[in-house]
């Protein structure tokens, strides 16, 4: 057959050979003209086993061949639907009838469902350089919307330092063996921060108190003069805690009419109270936003993020059940809801802010991490304050967590503040 095609392929040199992909769209071929040009070989479409898909195949002429040809080109070629076969469903007896194969198959299902299950339980590993619980991959991820992080921003919830932390230990060692007034006091106002929740000796053992909250705002505060400041904003002041009591104490006597503004707030307000944490900006003109630690009822700390242009009083509480009613967290606020206007409208022109004694608005955040084991309220409320300085979430701070930021709050105080000075 080839030594006849290679023969007659010769006669055809100089003639013009049919080439079905130049004969374009089926629908223009007419077939008087495909019947009457009648070459010796023809290019044939041949049917497969798929009817669908036939193939091309040169032969001789044959003029029953070209007028198949014609039809099986002016056919439109159907689009295949190919099932694809699904993955076995174990809980039909219709996929597999035979019992055999649906006994292997649920073995092979329930296999893959043991590994999915061990798969949810893998503990995440952290590289060398995250040092703190896993809460994302990237550093923008933990910052709140809308907020630009300081070029000097810091993780608020790394491990403890190494070496601070055993400096730590190193003083109340040598204070253990060489106890005096002092160190004695300054030794267990560290034990208290440090002891783990199972180890207290007693319920409130571990509670922190108003010399403990000072401390913090101190070092806050400290860290804040930093240039460049790692925090969001230089509009931000952190609260002495002594400031914090006294407005409480002279609600107690406040009459609005009467009532004189003290010096300390006016020098608060300067930014030139306390001597030890001043600042020197003036509220409202330099400073948006007043941080606080509160204590509740003697017995419970909140967060204050008092906003001084929106006059607005946000409550950071961690055990919202202690209080469920907000009517009652907004009575809690009023010695900062109502001292505060007076406050402003005493020191501020009346060109720049109205004259206003209106209180301040109080609005409790709903969705803050919660102390489901109640006892660290002290150590969430600071870390609520840092977290809001920094424009950070608060997604990595729970109890999981807090044994290891209470030893972190403890070498950090102790490297920045050094002993306690108010109880």
């Amino acid at each position: 057959m080839m030594a006849a095609f290679e023969k007659e392929l010769k006669k055809l040199q100089g003639k013009n050979v049919v080439d079905i992909s130049e004969e374009g769209d089926n629908s223009n071929i007419n077939e008087d003209d495909e019947v009457s040009s009648n070459p010796t070989w023809i290019v044939k479409m041949k049917a497969t086993s798929e009817d669908e898909l036939p193939t091309q195949c040169v032969v001789k002429n044959d003029k029953k061949a070209r007028k198949n040809l014609v039809q099986l080109r002016r056919t439109p070629i159907k689009k295949i639907d190919i099932q694809v076969p699904t993955l076995l469903d174990t809980a039909s007896g219709e996929t597999w009838p035979d019992p055999i194969q649906r006994k292997i198959f649920k073995g092979v299902d329930a296999s893959l469902d043991e590994i999915a299950e061990a798969a949810k339980k893998r503990l995440t590993k952290l590289a060398p350089s995250q040092q703190f619980p896993f809460v994302g991959n990237s550093t923008v991820k933990r910052i709140i919307t809308g907020v630009t992080p300081s070029v000097a921003i810091y993780d608020p919830f790394a491990v403890e330092d190494d070496k601070k932390l055993q400096n730590l230990l190193h003083f109340q060692l040598d204070s253990e063996e060489k106890p005096d007034k002092t160190n004695t006091h300054s030794v267990e106002f560290y034990n208290v921060i440090t002891t783990p929740r199972r180890e207290w000796p007693t319920t409130t053992y571990g509670w922190l108190t108003s010399g403990h909250m000072w401390s913090a705002m101190q070092m806050f505060y400290q860290r804040s003069q930093r240039v460049p400041t790692p925090y969001r904003s230089q509009r931000i002041v952190f609260l002495d805690q002594y400031l914090v009591n006294k407005f409480v104490t002279d609600y107690g006597s406040f009459t609005a009419k009467k009532w004189t503004v003290p010096d300390y707030y006016k020098a608060a307000f300067l930014g030139k109270y306390p001597s030890t944490a001043a600042t020197n900006r003036t509220w409202l003109h330099d400073v948006d936003n007043l941080y606080a630690c509160y204590h509740l009822s003697g017995n419970h700390w909140v967060a204050l993020d008092i906003d001084l242009g929106k006059e607005t009083i946000h409550v950071y509480d961690s055990i919202m059940g202690l209080t469920e009613d907000d009517k009652e967290i907004k009575k809690h606020c009023r010695p900062f809801a109502k001292l505060l206007p007076v406050i402003l409208s005493a020191m501020v022109p009346s060109y720049v802010r109205k004259k206003s004694e209106k209180q301040f608005d109080v609005k409790r955040l709903k969705h803050v991490p919660q102390n489901k084991n109640p006892g660290d309220c002290g150590v969430y409320t600071i870390k609520y304050i840092e977290c809001l300085a920094l424009g950070w979430n608060f997604d990595a701070l729970h109890d999981g967590n807090i044994p290891q930021l209470r030893r972190k709050l403890a070498a950090d105080v102790f490297d920045e503040v050094g002993l306690p000075q108010r109880s």
